[in-house]
């Protein structure tokens, strides 16, 4: 006999897809009925739309073992999604930078899909929940990081790349690092767990640090640890959580939702990339 639980879950995913779709069995936007949301979570991922390279095996194309932490969104940013009529607005409304998106669409020519799962313990995406899930799962490495929370909570993401740009980084910015490794570029200056464990002091920079969290947990420059994703304009976005990555099979229910990209908003992400050329 089928779990009436997963039948429940498995129900109000399918009515969210077909809502993304515009099949939904309403006439309109306008004549839905509103959907309970408070059972489930949600996390856009990005990866190969080819079957055979695995990326959407799960809630990180990297795997759980690189990126054992993800980002998710809860009832109100599952609303916000279904609410928005396009995805690089969904996707600004997450605190995605849009040279960043430029990058994974046309350059490593990556798609983008919304996983949805029963609601589970998550933490806050604050500093401080930040610094717990760092600890949970990185924790050889982990007081290397939370000995930085004080300082993380007083000083700006710019201040502290810009003291990172004169020393380790050599004049390059976090993102720069990252797209290069992003790439295939072996680079010294990317920091991850690995590289921090190998060091033989027991500290590392505050630029370290910050590198290793946007490397490997994915703060970006607009990450402020309030708790709420962040657009580039700086308006306040959703509510997002921290949880811990693993293969959606291990899920009680599970399902993809594809967020495709008009042609307009293709020549957007190109003017981005363009002006990002210029000035990285």
């Amino acid at each position: 006999m089928s779990d009436p639980k997963v039948a429940e879950y498995t129900a109000l995913m399918a009515e969210i897809s077909s809502r993304f779709d515009g099949n939904s069995s309403s006439a309109s936007s306008e004549e839905r009925t509103p959907l309970d949301l408070s059972s489930l979570c949600a996390r856009v991922c990005n990866g190969h739309g080819d079957e055979k390279k695995n990326s959407f095996a799960c809630l990180h194309m990297n795997g759980v073992k690189v990126k054992p932490v993800s980002f998710v969104v809860g009832d109100d940013g599952i609303q916000m999604l279904l609410n928005e009529t396009n995805t690089l607005d969904r996707l600004m409304k997450l605190g995605y930078e849009k040279r960043w998106v430029a990058q994974k669409v046309l350059v490593q020519k990556l798609e983008f899909r919304m996983a949805l799962f029963p609601r589970e313990a998550a933490v806050p995406a604050t500093w401080e929940g930040v610094m717990q899930v760092v600890e949970q799962a990185f924790p050889q490495i982990a007081s290397k990081i939370t000995v930085h929370l004080p300082a993380f909570l007083s000083r700006s993401f710019e201040d502290i790349e810009t003291e990172a740009k004169q020393g380790f980084l050599n004049g390059e910015s976090f993102y720069s690092i990252y797209i290069k490794n992003g790439m295939g570029e072996s680079d010294a200056r990317y920091i991850t767990a690995e590289s921090l464990a190998e060091q033989k002091h027991d500290t590392c920079t505050i630029g370290e640090a910050r590198s290793f969290l946007y490397n490997v947990i994915g703060l970006n420059d607009l990450f402020d640890g309030n708790g709420y994703t962040k657009q580039e304009n700086g308006e306040r976005g959703v509510k997002e959580y921290l949880t811990m990555n693993r293969l959606v099979t291990e899920f009680e229910a599970f399902a993809w939702v594809p967020l495709k990209m008009d042609q307009q908003e293709l020549i957007n992400l190109a003017e981005s990339y363009r002006q990002s050329k210029v000035s990285p």
